[in-house]
């Protein structure tokens, strides 16, 4: 590893570096001026007209190139066997965090949107990547709270060494300003100290409006020495230095930036605007005589000024009202009013704004062929040019389109490339099982190897590409017509190899790999895949299953037909056999059921027998019963009788005995 620089030099190769970029900073910042439609001297106060055709241009552009969140096109460089599913989940794992992290990285779409700006105004456009968490009170981690964030960078905030290609370069820088808090929270009160508390007076290099009354610190990645500095210029101690803190696999935490028609000789870029400059101007000019002309357009005239004021009312009066002559004889021996009135020329002024608004055109024709800005790329046309003509424009400015997109495609690719190393190096399991989601049943049991692999250096085997048509303006009907013609033609396929594979079952697997081929060319298919390869490759093992267990050969004709009538009669003594034994059944049912008859007739006969005798025996044992309550009854009774005359004897007696004894007649 390289031995590591003072601070002083570190000032000395910024300084350097910058001052090779301070022509294209002030041409940079003209061309800003023209974009944002800035003026001085008697242009500002509106005497002098011109047509700002080049903010147009560029908005025109920026909405071509960049409408829509990204989608992430994931594929293993080397695709090998179509049965390996650990790649597949791999990248399908991978573009479910990409797509997750271009919609939740905070000003993801803000950094791209302005970063295509820059690239169209002042000709360079660059995003920052960074990587943060939130701490609990203890100060550490939190784990689920890691985020990835993009930022835009200006312009005039980025610098990078001077080479005369991108991959020669060996460090780059952005500058911060940082009020006087942020920069004590980031570098402590010491180095406040040291450097000074902003003020209105300082004037650091390159100081914007936005940015006064704050420090400017230097944010510098060396790829030599795998180090990151923050320094302030004019000191010798770095503000603070740390060794590869992202391990990125590029190193860098920004892509190659978005630069304008670089050349070989040196990588600095040439805005477009400079290199259609003549036209622009050339359009102001024409455009403001045009704008004098127009305003010269009256009806004007002189008149002879001894007629009187009757022609001037004539001119001053309302419509429809008719304005009276002192001396009408005499007018009309001088000609009438043709005779009196001398009118300002108009026509010839028309035929040279005619001229004027002829060479506009030819001109703002000249700055398409230079800008490839034709008329059909901004929605307009003319009613008197063929389809052909037409067709042949479209296709002129899509070629110069191509490039833009191209260069747009690869920085958002590129971006993207270190957004997935950030994620699989530095999150959280928790966090990546958060945003990956549910995975389909067949591919769950792939995700520890999986996991493995992205968190591992292995993950260079993926490559992360960017189609350019997903960043404009999203094609729903394209989408749709893609999922169509996918399910169209895996349901063609697979009605071609199921015949193909009933016929010659040897063919499955060449089917089956066929199918695979076919769907893995759609995009947006890795959803599916799993389930797709999954019945595949059970029709493929059924398949194989019957090579390894071959059905006998087929009969002959005359076979079958003799197999034919064997089987008939086969039938037919099966038949009479199960006829003969159905009788048999039918006979053994019947005796069985005369049985089951006289048993149950017998049964109830033994039954109601014993019934009557049990009803006898009951009459019996009642006429006792009765007799024997009879023979109680009369002893009872007779028992009663004999009582009643004992007592009325005893009665008798005992009155007999209490009478008193009289005399017999006759006795004294």
């Amino acid at each position: 590893m390289a031995a590591k620089m003072s601070g002083n030099k570190w000032d000395a190769r910024i300084t350097k570096a910058e001052k090779s970029m301070d022509i294209w900073h002030n041409h940079a910042e003209n061309v800003y001026k023209r974009y944002e439609d800035k003026r001085e001297g008697a242009e500002s106060n509106g005497a002098i007209k011109r047509c700002n055709l080049f903010y147009a241009n560029v908005n025109t552009l920026k909405e071509s190139l960049f409408n829509s969140l990204p989608k992430a096109d994931v594929q293993k460089i080397h695709k090998g066997s179509y049965n390996d599913n650990i790649s597949r989940v791999a990248s399908m794992v991978t573009a479910r965090v990409l797509d997750y992290e271009t919609m939740c990285a905070p000003d993801f779409r803000e950094a791209i949107d302005l970063s295509i700006l820059d690239r169209l105004v002042p000709g360079l456009g660059q995003v920052w990547c960074s990587f943060d968490v939130e701490e609990g009170a203890d100060g550490q981690p939190i784990q689920g709270t890691e985020y990835i964030k993009v930022e835009n960078v200006n312009w005039r905030d980025f610098g990078w060494e001077p080479a005369k290609r991108w991959s020669k370069v060996g460090y780059v820088w952005r500058k911060l300003h940082l009020s006087k808090e942020d920069f004590t929270e980031r570098f402590g009160e010491e180095m406040l100290a040291k450097v000074g508390a902003p003020s209105a007076e300082r004037n650091d290099y390159d100081m914007q409006d936005v940015d006064k009354n704050k420090i400017c610190v230097y944010e510098i990645w060396d790829k030599e020495t795998k180090t990151v500095l923050f320094r302030y210029k004019g000191i010798e101690e770095n503000l603070l230095e740390m060794d590869d803190p992202l391990q990125l696999k590029g190193f860098f935490p920004c892509p190659r930036p978005l630069i304008a028609n670089p050349t070989t000789n040196k990588f600095i870029p040439i805005t477009d605007y400079h290199l259609a400059q003549d036209q622009y101007n050339q359009l102001d000019v024409l455009y403001a005589r045009i704008s004098l002309i127009i305003d010269a357009l009256k009806v004007a005239g002189i008149y002879a000024s001894d007629q009187g004021s009757s022609i001037g009312r004539m001119l001053q009066e309302g419509e429809n009202k008719l304005v009276p002559v002192d001396n009408w004889a005499m007018l009309k021996e001088q000609g009438g009013l043709a005779g009196l009135i001398e009118w300002y020329p108009v026509q010839n002024v028309i035929q040279v704004l005619e001229k004027l608004q002829q060479q506009f055109e030819a001109i703002k024709g000249l700055l398409a062929e230079v800008s490839g800005m034709s008329d059909i790329v901004r929605g307009d046309s003319n009613q008197y040019e063929t389809a052909k003509a037409q067709q042949i424009k479209a296709q002129f400015a899509s070629v110069r389109m191509n490039g833009y997109q191209r260069d747009v495609a690869v920085f958002v690719r590129d971006t993207m490339r270190i957004m997935a190393d950030l994620a699989f190096g530095l999150y959280s399991d928790k966090k990546l099982l958060e945003i990956i989601g549910d995975i389909d049943e067949p591919d769950q049991q792939y995700i520890p190897q999986v996991a493995q692999i992205l968190r591992s250096d292995q993950r260079t085997k993926y490559k992360i590409d960017i189609q350019a048509d997903s960043l404009t303006q999203a094609d729903w009907a394209l989408e749709k017509g893609q999922k169509q013609e996918l399910v169209q033609t895996l349901g063609a396929m697979i009605g071609q190899t199921m015949q193909m594979v009933e016929q010659v079952p040897q063919m499955a697997m060449l089917a089956v790999q066929l199918i695979k081929f076919s769907v893995s060319g759609y995009r947006g298919a890795s959803e599916l895949e799993g389930w797709i390869d999954q019945q595949l490759d059970a029709m493929a093992k059924e398949a194989q299953q019957k090579v390894n267990n071959p059905q006998p050969p087929q009969p002959s004709p005359e076979e079958q037909k003799a197999q034919g009538e064997m089987q008939k009669l086969q039938m037919e003594a099966q038949i009479s056999q199960q006829e003969a034994q159905q009788s048999a059944q039918l006979e053994q049912q019947k005796m069985e059921f005369e049985q089951q008859r006289q048993q149950a007739e017998l049964t109830h006969q033994q039954q109601m027998n014993a019934m009557e005798l049990q009803m006898k025996q009951m009459e019996l044992n009642l006429k006792q019963q009765e007799a024997a309550m009879k023979v109680r009854a009369t002893a009872v009774t007779n028992q009663q009788s004999l009582e009643h005359t004992q007592a009325k004897g005893e009665l008798a007696l005992k009155q007999q005995a209490e009478k008193p004894k009289t005399p017999p007649k006759g006795a004294k």
